[in-house]
C-alpha cells in the first residue's frame, strides 16, 4: 500500500465500523482526511478526493467544511 493513499485508508474506516471498532474508525478517518488534504494540495482537480473528504468531514462533525468540499 502506498502510505500516501487516502483511498485505502478511507476504505479501512468502513471495515472498522463493521467490526464495531469505533475508536479505530475515527483514527483512520482522521488519517484518511489528512492524506486527502495533502493529495488535494498537489492534485486540486481530483474530484474523488473532494467527495470522499466531504464524507469524512461530515462524519467527523465538520459540517460546514464538508459542505464546502462537496461544492
Amino acid at each position: 500500500m502506498n502510505p500516501d493513499d487516502y483511498q485505502c485508508v478511507s476504505l479501512l474506516v468502513g471495515v472498522y465500523h463493521g467490526l464495531g471498532k469505533e475508536k479505530e474508525a475515527v483514527e483512520a478517518e482522521r488519517l484518511a482526511l489528512k492524506l486527502a488534504e495533502r493529495h488535494i494540495e498537489s492534485h486540486p482537480d481530483d474530484a474523488r478526493a473532494y467527495y470522499l473528504g466531504a464524507g469524512m468531514l461530515a462524519r467527523l462533525g465538520e459540517k460546514e467544511r464538508s459542505y464546502q468540499w462537496a461544492q
